[in-house]
Parts: structure tokens; sequence; C-alpha cells
């Protein structure tokens, strides 16, 4: 079981419908489970790349794509990708 918190940047291109961006996050990770006999927290880094449909200046709907790595330990753990659908309400500007 992975559980993961992260904090990142973005460069978002907005000023078209069809929205592309790019991120990178950092992190750390706590696997627990299976044949671990205690939990590990280990830091993390991501990469990404999406993009968003802007339906209307304030709803959008998208894909995006991660590959995650544990920095630390990647002769042990491999990375792993994350593929996300998105349906975003925004407000503001």
């Amino acid at each position: 079981m992975v559980h993961q918190a992260a904090a990142g940047v973005s460069y978002v291109i907005d000023i078209f419908r069809w929205v592309p961006y790019l991120q990178l996050q950092g992190g750390a990770a706590m696997l627990t489970g299976g044949t671990l006999d205690r939990a590990l927290v280990l830091p993390t880094v991501s990469a990404g790349l999406g993009v968003d449909y802007q339906i209307s200046r304030s709803m959008a709907v998208g894909v995006a794509g991660r590959e995650h790595l544990f920095v630390s330990k990647l002769d042990t753990y491999p990375s792993y990708t994350t593929v996300l659908l998105r349906f975003e309400l925004m407000w503001g500007y």
C-alpha cells in the first residue's frame, strides 16, 4: 500500500480551449504491508503532463499522466505511473 503527499509547480497555458500543462512535484510516500516488517517513508519525485478542455471559463475536463519515483530506493522499488481523468470547477481569475 502507498500513501503519498506532494507539493509542486505547474505551468499552464490557458489562452485556448485546449489547455496543455507540465507538472513537477516532490514529496514523501509511506509504504506498508506485504513483506515489509515496518512502514517505510521515502522521498518521491513525479513528473506529469496533461491536457484539459475548457467547456466554459469555470469548467474543464481532461486527462493527465504522471510518472512517480521513490528517490532513495530506485533499485528496490520501481517507479509507477498514474493516469487521471479530470473534472475541474474553477472560480476567480
